[in-house]
């Protein structure tokens, strides 16, 4: 899953076929970060749909710093397999050690991680991870089987 931006390919910068060999599909799925993922349905539900396909397993998904598009798509998936609050907030601060510098969790402006956070906890359940299943249904439109898919590939 190739997350970068069309123009980036139109100026050479990346490839069109997969580094990682003929039998590879390279999948390209333009996607922006972070609340992006509420008015980005359709693009954001293809990208979903890739991991709940078993057939597609491995799959390696990336940007160009694979901070942002690339945290927002674990973001996701975690908090579909259940991840803690705690441990998304972690795993999004960990990009502090690429070239984008420090970032936290409450970091408000370009990277709006805790905005995202505070409107998946809008959505309906009682654990954070029914939250996430009723954001993948209710906005991306993702069936409760394809939700199940995800959950079983990533969380063998």
């Amino acid at each position: 899953l190739d997350f970068r931006a069309l123009d980036a390919k139109s100026r050479g910068n990346c490839v069109t076929n997969s580094a990682l060999g003929a039998g590879v599909r390279l999948v390209d799925a333009v996607i922006r970060p972070y609340t992006r993922m509420y008015d980005q349905t359709n693009e954001y539900a293809a990208v979903l749909r890739v991991f709940a396909d078993e057939k597609n397993y491995p799959v390696y998904m990336h940007c160009w710093g694979g901070a942002d598009r690339t945290g927002t798509v674990a973001f996701i998936l975690e908090g579909l397999c259940g991840v803690c609050e705690t441990d998304l907030a972690i795993d999004y601060e960990l990009t502090s050690f690429t070239m984008f510098g420090l970032r936290t969790r409450m970091n408000r402006g370009t990277a709006n991680f805790a905005d995202v956070v505070a409107k998946i906890k809008t959505y309906p359940g009682a654990a954070l991870a029914e939250k996430f299943a009723a954001y993948a249904r209710d906005t991306l439109g993702l069936t409760d089987a394809e939700i199940a898919a995800i959950r079983r590939n990533l969380c063998k």
